[in-house]
């Protein structure tokens, strides 16, 4: 037979945010706090004593009580932050990063010495490149791409071999220029409004990067592996939370449901008004990332700072 009131394990850590008070995030849902590890729930008060002559007091009083505490859990989410912290809204889709140490992938072993990106269609930032084989980064430089200029200001037809390359490019009055190769090196070409400088590839161990995921690389780097990081958007993957700058206040305001079942028996404690926190997040080398989280309760509009449930 169970020993009333003993308690083992975690419990169970429930929040809805309140949809009529404070500041809800959109479709205010519930969420629990998934693989809690530990809570922590204090009950407290100031104790006011009053002393006379002697040494003890004559009388003590309760002056402010608090309801204070903590969690750490080890499943997070956008919907746990949207709906317990910041209140803002999150959209469908996100930006995915690749996994380090990076992308392989071997610069070609001619011209063009061009290494386009896996998931270049919806390239967001590049995050460096570094040698496979030694470890050592590479140096990003500004170094003109030609077809990504007269791509964007060409009046009209644009000539493009199968390696990528602006061959020859036809704007208005003019039977078009033919530009030299992308090895080349030196030269400006002036066609009507379109400018192209060619400003060569980049030197040994540097990388220039161009639209749409495109990295260049120098004639001496011909063959080598390289590691790309970069980022980039999915629209159907994944959520984005975009936090905003609201004013001193501004914060969801949840029910807080802290279950402790042992055997058949158990305590339970709601809180019907509570803020949350701050959100410490620790990673370890060889351990889950844990998560946690402090709150404070209050007695709220209806003046009730919590109920506590018992099954025994």
């Amino acid at each position: 037979m169970q020993v009333p009131g003993l308690q083992f394990g975690s419990g169970v850590a429930l929040a809805t945010p309140q949809p009529t008070s404070g500041n809800p995030a959109p479709n205010p849902t519930p969420t629990g706090m998934g693989v809690l590890q530990n809570v922590k729930l204090t009950l407290g008060a100031d104790i006011k004593s009053l002393y006379g002559i002697s040494q003890w007091a004559v009388d003590t009083a309760i002056g402010k009580r608090t309801i204070k505490g903590s969690f750490e859990f080890a499943q997070i989410s956008n919907l746990l932050i949207s709906q317990l912290f910041t209140g803002d809204a999150t959209a469908a889709g996100s930006t995915l990063t690749t996994e380090f140490p990076g992308e392989q992938q071997d610069v070609p072993a001619s011209t063009p010495f061009l290494i386009t990106a896996t998931n270049h269609t919806t390239f967001s930032t590049d995050y460096g490149v570094a040698y496979l084989n030694t470890g050592v980064a590479l140096t990003r430089v500004a170094v003109g791409v030609a077809w990504v200029t007269l791509t964007a200001y060409a009046l009209g037809a644009i000539t493009i071999d199968a390696a990528g390359h602006i061959q020859k490019v036809t704007t208005a009055g003019t039977s078009g220029a033919t530009l030299p190769t992308f090895s080349d090196i030196g030269g400006t070409v002036t066609d009507g409004t379109v400018v192209w400088t060619d400003e060569g590839l980049p030197a040994q161990g540097t990388y220039a990067l161009g639209a749409g995921g495109k990295y260049s690389f120098a004639a001496a780097d011909a063959s080598a592996p390289m590691l790309i990081n970069y980022s980039w958007t999915s629209a159907t993957q994944g959520s984005t939370l975009t936090a905003e700058s609201h004013p001193m206040g501004y914060g969801p305001i949840v029910g807080l449901n802290l279950v402790f079942p042992y055997e058949g028996g158990g305590i339970g404690f709601y809180l019907p008004n509570v803020r949350l926190g701050k959100i410490d997040v620790a990673s370890k080398l060889e351990d889950y990332a844990m998560y946690s989280v402090d709150y404070e309760g209050f007695a709220g509009p209806n003046g009730v700072p919590f109920y506590s449930y018992q099954a025994f």
